[in-house]
């Protein structure tokens, strides 16, 4: 599970999102907890023109929200602000992984459309931040050749621009793809990719996921793969 616990500042808003009563209650069902945090570049405006104060400012507040021994790691979500911004890329994984505990993971979250972002900083995120890589691979909002020819594209770039962390693949639920749409992308994009994001309950969105069944690739006790159905949102 990741919850958000930052927006490039100290607001009291991500603390108490990501405060431990909330964590608690997927921990004690064995579920991994990660902090997900969206970074800027040092002076770079929001879409609103608003700027989120320097390198360091920035990761002390995601730090101060994010940490907790209970927390598996910490997602750094780039975007559009740090395009072309590669020295800020480095600073902000070296800060956060100077915070985080040994055991703690730090991994990246961005565009997953690489070949469209020709000067975003994979390589240094993938360097700095590169125990996981989740690719937004949002093909719901209208990408050629949909969730196949998506992971296409996604395999294709990471091998072009050398990127080496675990690939965990994101997929949106946010206009509502139908399950079969949603199965099909997890039955490609393996065990450790994820839906965002979760809605409140009993809405259309919540109903669509729990209704997603899909068939993946087991070891039987024999060591053959086998098909099992599993019946849940990621």
């Amino acid at each position: 599970m990741f919850i958000k616990s930052g927006n490039g500042n100290g607001r009291e808003r991500w603390r108490r999102n990501f405060r431990p009563e909330n964590r608690a209650p997927f921990r004690a069902r064995g579920i991994e907890v990660w902090a997900f945090a969206y970074v800027y570049g040092e002076g770079v405006a929001d879409a609103d023109g608003r700027t989120w104060g320097s390198i360091d400012e920035q990761v002390d507040a995601v730090a101060n929200a994010s940490m907790g021994d209970d927390v598996t790691g910490l997602v750094v979500d780039a975007e559009i602000e740090l395009d072309g911004r590669p020295e800020d890329a480095k600073r902000i994984c070296a800060g956060l992984r100077a915070r985080l505990a040994p055991s703690q993971k730090l991994a990246y979250t961005t565009f997953g459309w690489i070949q469209k972002f020709a000067r975003f900083p994979f390589e240094e995120l993938d360097s700095g931040c590169g125990d996981a890589f989740l690719p937004q691979v949002y093909f719901a909002h209208g990408w050629p050749g949909g969730a196949p020819a998506s992971l296409k594209r996604l395999r294709e770039a990471i091998h072009a621009r050398k990127l080496r962390a675990p690939v965990w693949p994101v997929q949106t639920n946010m206009p509502n793809p139908q399950p079969r749409t949603m199965a099909e992308f997890f039955s490609l994009a393996g065990d450790d990719a994820s839906v965002f994001f979760l809605h409140v309950e009993d809405t259309d969105q919540t109903r669509r996921l729990s209704a997603l069944d899909f068939r993946l690739p087991t070891l039987s006790p024999g060591g053959k793969t086998s098909d099992s159905v599993t019946a849940a949102a990621r």
